[in-house]
This record gives structure tokens, sequence and C-alpha cells, in this order.
């Protein structure tokens, strides 16, 4: 047995889970991330949104929390659940060009400042805090 393999059925079968009590009204916040050679996490992004768009109204909100994708991605999800955010945190200082250009896709109501705190400081800081939120947004609005 793969032990990565199961840990992703478990995901799916939670993500499943959620479907039955979640309304359109409440907020679904996913943070999806694969293995450091995924850059852009695309099987993951896509497996839940197929789990999703069977399962949850085209209104539901969803928050894609620490959002490191590409364009077809953003496309994808905002062609079935159009209150879709895309947040993204000092992560995007390493972006990539197709990275960058998907980020600029993106309509400014649909973007989220985030620092994942404690996680993924700015560079030079140990802790990542909420002051540094700031940094994100200077970052997102130079991009």
């Amino acid at each position: 047995m793969n032990p990565g393999r199961a840990n992703l059925d478990r995901q799916e079968q939670f993500l499943k889970e959620i479907t039955e009590w979640i309304k359109p009204t409440m907020p679904l916040i996913l943070h999806i991330r694969s293995n450091r050679q995924d850059t852009y996490s695309k099987n993951l992004y896509y497996r839940a949104l197929q789990i999703f768009k069977h399962r949850c109204h085209p209104d539901q909100i969803f928050i894609l929390h620490c959002f490191t994708s590409d364009k077809e991605t953003i496309t994808s999800w905002l062609s079935n659940f159009r209150n879709t955010y895309f947040g993204f945190t000092h992560l995007i200082t390493k972006f990539n060009q197709q990275q960058i250009q998907a980020l600029r896709y993106i309509p400014v109501n649909r973007l989220l400042a985030e620092t994942d705190a404690p996680y993924m400081p700015p560079r030079g800081i140990r802790i990542n805090t909420p002051i540094y939120v700031g940094e994100v947004v200077e970052k997102l609005a130079t991009l």
C-alpha cells in the first residue's frame, strides 16, 4: 500500500463529507499543496474541483489559501464557482513567470493578501506574523 495514496484518499473522503453540511454562504477555505516537485499542484486542484462541482452550489464561496497554481487552474475554478477567491502569501516573491501571469489574470476583487503566520516568513524574518501582510499587499501591487 502506498502511504501517500492512502492519505490522499482520506483527504478526498474528508472533502466529500464537508459538502454534506456546507452552505453556499459559508466560505470553504482550502489549502491545496503538493510536493516541492509539483510547483502548481494542478492535479490536486483539479481533484478538489471535481469533488466540489458535483456536490456544491455554483454560488459556494471558496478561498484557495496560499495559491501557487496557474491560469488554467484559475479559469477552471472561476468558471465553476464564481465566488472563488485566491489568497497569496510571501511565496509570491518566489513565483516564476507563469505564476506571475496567472496572478495578473485574477480579477482584483478576487485577490486576498495572506501571511500564513507563523509559517512562510518574509526573507530575513524567523517567524511570520500578521504584521507582515502589508509586504504581501505591496508585492501584489507591483505585479
